[in-house]
């Protein structure tokens, strides 16, 4: 009977799922390394007005709604955690390198956002494309 049950286990060994032939277990979760998530651009246009106040800026821009975007107007909180860039350059700028008449790309914060119109919400990032002469 000993012999019997011995050779049970040993075939069960072979007959479990997920059981490499080679003796050892394979990972059963596959290790899937997460994919770069492109931030949404949600709106790309002009700075009409600016607003410096104790805890940051508010800036007013307007634009149309393109493919890439998901808003033609937006009050933009700027805070001190707000990355403020200008075309490609590696260097960071403040809030007051924006001026009224630069083109602009904004990406918010997952926060929420108040649905108004225009809506307001945080920056995460302020991309300066273009500046007035």
């Amino acid at each position: 009977m000993e012999k019997l049950m011995s050779i049970i286990v040993l075939l069960s060994l072979f007959l479990v799922p997920g059981y490499a032939q080679n003796g050892e277990t394979p990972n059963p979760v596959p290790i899937v390394e997460p994919s770069p998530v492109k931030q949404q651009i949600a709106i790309r246009g002009v700075v009409k007005d600016i607003n410096i106040g104790k805890d940051g800026a508010n800036l007013l821009v307007e634009g149309n709604v393109e493919k890439d975007t998901l808003y033609d107007k937006a009050s933009v909180h700027v805070n001190i955690h707000t990355i403020i860039l200008k075309d490609n350059l590696k260097r960071l700028y403040s809030v007051s390198d924006i001026q009224v008449g630069d083109t602009v790309e904004v990406i918010f914060t997952n926060d929420p956002v108040a649905m108004i119109y225009p809506i307001r919400a945080t920056a995460v990032s302020v991309r300066m494309i273009s500046n007035n002469p």
